[in-house]
């Protein structure tokens, strides 16, 4: 039995760790050449995971539309994009700088226009490709403290309903995932995190094999969008 993805040359961004890092691998273990993109490179027990892997900061969008061009010019046979860069930020909005507000918005949400108004020519050109952005749940809901993170992704979502509308005709697909809580280094740097309860938190490898049945799916239809949620809300708050 042939892999599910043998023929496909997906980029995606993000991919040196959590989602990103179990979406590569499980593409790649279903025969799709994986070529990364994040700020900083993977592990070197996950290199093999991808044919070629590219560094850039996500906030820099002169320094990431440059490296987006010499990637699609390097591989002319890409037919996928998993746009999945991003991190969090949460409070109450008027406590962040101008400086912050802006890298928010740039890395999740700019950056993933810059990178989709790439790619959306090569496949209309080629009139196959898919395009699965990774949303969240504030893309569909504005939660307290979450006023700066929800903008950007309620703006992606946006785009993924946009885009959809005008590539259909050329048989370009593009998706959204929006996954609840997931457990991964996302949390690291915030004063929160899921509760240890397993019913508290997806596993990465939920999101992944998400996004590989939506690559997998037959090219008559598309699954426009998916709400993935953990079973529970627990969230423990980290004592300072």
């Amino acid at each position: 039995m042939g892999k599910l993805l043998a023929g496909r040359k997906i980029l995606v961004t993000g991919s040196n760790r959590g989602i990103g890092l179990e979406v590569s691998s499980l593409l790649n273990k279903n025969g799709a050449q994986i070529i990364g993109i994040s700020r900083s490179m993977p592990v070197e027990k996950n290199k093999d995971i991808f044919i070629e892997h590219y560094e850039c900061d996500f906030s820099n969008l002169d320094a990431l539309n440059k490296a987006i061009k010499i990637i699609i010019k390097e591989h002319q046979s890409l037919n996928g994009l998993i746009s999945n860069a991003g991190f969090g930020r949460f409070g109450a909005l008027e406590t962040f700088s101008i400086q912050q507000i802006e890298e928010n918005i740039n890395v999740n949400l700019t950056s993933h226009v810059v990178i989709a108004s790439l790619f959306v020519p090569l496949f209309k050109k080629k009139k196959s490709g898919d395009i699965i952005f990774m949303g969240s749940e504030s893309s569909i809901t504005g939660k307290k403290n979450g006023g700066l993170y929800s903008a950007a992704k309620f703006g992606l979502r946006g785009l993924a309903q946009a885009l959809r509308e005008d590539c259909a005709n050329r048989s370009v697909r593009v998706s959204i995932v929006n996954p609840g809580f997931v457990r991964t280094e996302f949390f690291k740097s915030l004063d929160f995190e899921p509760a240890a309860d397993k019913e508290a938190a997806l596993d990465p490898k939920d999101v992944a094999r998400v996004i590989l049945n939506i690559l997998a799916s037959g090219s008559g239809g598309i699954i426009e969008e998916v709400l993935l949620a953990p079973q529970k809300k627990n969230i423990l708050f980290k004592q300072n």
